[in-house]
Order: structure tokens, then C-alpha cells, then sequence
């Protein structure tokens, strides 16, 4: 079943909401989505988290062990923001098998249009699984590019959904949201252009980035990371961007301090920010 509401990030909030109002906790890692811990924390309850690996990506082994009586919910952004790593088919079928039926694995997909087409082989799609005590999180904000409308989906099982349908606020989404939402599923054409403007700017940013010697990570998402190694000069790195006319977002909040993420544009701007990192390598690359 489906339900729809204002934006993935609205249905986060809701879920903590219905799933934790008597009683127990959620669990995702340091480095994930920061609205997860807000949504937690909103509800006067602590959060659990692990680590990200040393790859920054979401470390399924260590998440399998931190699951205790109190875990009602585990939360996974695939990809993930703001490192753009993922979790594989492989690694997400383990550990649905490590995970007891009566706990909600929610699995943030806003990014998956993009994850789909960069890695069709290794990404999984939530939805395909079938998993009763899944749910799969998605959003018309990135990919089909309306973001400023707030319209979001969550597909699982009935016995899941029910409770959403019956928590959600009567007039949300709005019906502007829902029909433009409606409009951009048959629109097939601008979802494609956007991937594939996506994946070659993808490809140059990260190239560049390898080939300067800057730290970064292996993204499938609209934008990569850059993890400065220290955290004043992320904060230097940041400025330096800002300078030359391009806004990147600095990753205190999400608990990556010396780390910043930086989006993917058009073709032209993808090319004049690569030819910015290689400029600024010269300051902020340690050999």
C-alpha cells in the first residue's frame, strides 16, 4: 500500500511518531540523514547509532548488532545523504534475514532514481523486496525536481501503511502537490535527461576529484563528498567554494564535520566547478 504526504521528510517525522508513542527507540549510524535524529529527538527520546565504515557507508553487520529489545525502528537513507554511498542487494537481503519481523526497517529511497541507473547491478530496490517489515521511503525532490511542492510516498505492507494513513493529517499533501506529482510520473523523458545529466556530471566531479588526490567518496546520489581531513579546512574549503560562485553544504550538522558535499548542476557548471578543484588541490590537498 501507499501513502502520501508532505514529502519524504514529512513521512520520517511521521513515522517516529506512530511507531514510538509507546515506548521504545530507532537506530541508524552517525553520517546518515540529520532528520532522522531530529524526528527521534523531537519525541524526548535518544536515538541509537553506530559508525559508518571506513568507506563512509552504512556498516549492515555493526547496525545487525546494535539491534536491542528497544529498537522498534531501524532507518537506512539508500543512498545515503550526504555521502552518496549504498548499501548493496547482497548486503540489505543479510540483513533483513538478521532483523526480528516485529521491528520496521525503513529504507530512505529519495535518491533512487539516480542509484538505479549509476549502479542497476548492486542497488536494491525496497519496494521489488516484498518484506512485510519494510518500508520504502520516496520523493518527487530530486529526480523529478519538485522539491519546493513537498510531496512525498511511502510503499509497504498493509499492516504497516494503516497506521500511517490513520496518523496523517487530513489535508495533507496539497492537491497542486498531488497533481503535479501525478503529471511528472508520465513524464519519463525529463526524469531520463535528468539521470543521465546527473550521471555525467557525476563521473567528471568525481574524476576530478580522484585524479587531484582529494579524499571523496564512491556516490550514486546527485552529488558528491569531499572529507577535508580536518575541520577547519572544510571550513576553509567551503568559503573557497563559495568565492568562486558555488554553494556546497558544510556537514557539521550531519555529524561530519571535516567533510563538505557538493551537488551536481548543468553540464556547464559541472565543467567550471571541476576546473575549480583543480585550482583550489593546490591548497587543500596534503600529499
Amino acid at each position: 500500500q501507499i501513502t502520501v504526504n508532505n514529502g519524504s521528510d514529512a513521512i520520517i517525522h511521521q513515522v517516529m511518531r506512530t511507531f514510538l508513542a509507546d515506548g521504545g527507540t530507532a537506530l541508524s549510524a552517525h553520517g546518515g540523514f540529520v532528520s532522522f535524529g531530529i524526528a527521534v529527538r523531537s519525541l524526548g527520546v535518544e536515538p541509537q547509532y553506530v559508525d559508518l565504515d571506513a568507506d563512509h557507508r552504512f556498516d549492515v553487520e555493526a547496525l545487525a548488532r546494535a539491534i536491542t529489545p528497544a529498537t522498534r525502528i531501524i532507518y537506512i537513507p539508500n543512498p545515503n545523504n550526504p555521502t552518496g554511498t549504498h548499501i548493496t542487494k547482497d548486503e540489505l537481503s543479510w540483513f533483513l534475514e538478521q532483523v526480528p519481523d516485529d521491528r520496521l526497517v525503513v529504507l530512505d529511497e529519495a535518491y533512487h532514481e539516480y542509484g538505479r541507473f549509476l549502479a542497476p547491478e548492486t542497488y536494491p530496490d525496497a519496494i521489488e523486496l516484498d518484506h512485510p517489515n519494510v518500508l520504502s521511503l520516496r520523493t518527487f525532490s530530486k529526480a523529478y525536481g519538485l522539491a519546493a511542492l513537498r510531496i512525498g510516498y511511502a510503499v509497504g505492507h498493509a499492516d504497516v501503511v494503516k497506521w500511517l494513513l490513520k496518523t496523517k493529517l487530513p489535508f495533507d499533501p496539497n492537491g497542486i502537490a498531488c497533481a503535479a506529482a501525478a503529471a511528472a510520473l508520465d513524464d519519463e523523458d525529463h526524469v531520463r535527461m535528468t539521470v543521465e545529466t546527473n550521471a555525467a556530471g557525476l563521473a567528471l566531479l568525481s574524476s576530478t576529484l580522484r585524479e587531484e588526490g582529494y579524499t571523496t567518496t564512491s556516490s550514486i546520489a546527485n552529488f558528491v563528498m569531499v572529507d577535508c581531513g580536518d575541520v577547519e579546512q572544510a571550513r576553509a574549503f567551503h568559503r573557497a567554494l563559495l568565492e568562486h560562485g558555488f554553494i556546497a553544504r558544510p556537514l557539521t550538522g550531519f555529524e561530519l564535520p571535516t567533510c563538505v558535499r557538493i551537488s551536481t548542476g548543468t553540464t556547464d557548471q559541472n565543467l567550471r566547478l571541476a576546473a575549480t578543484l583543480k585550482e583550489l588541490a593546490a591548497t587543500f590537498v596534503t600529499v
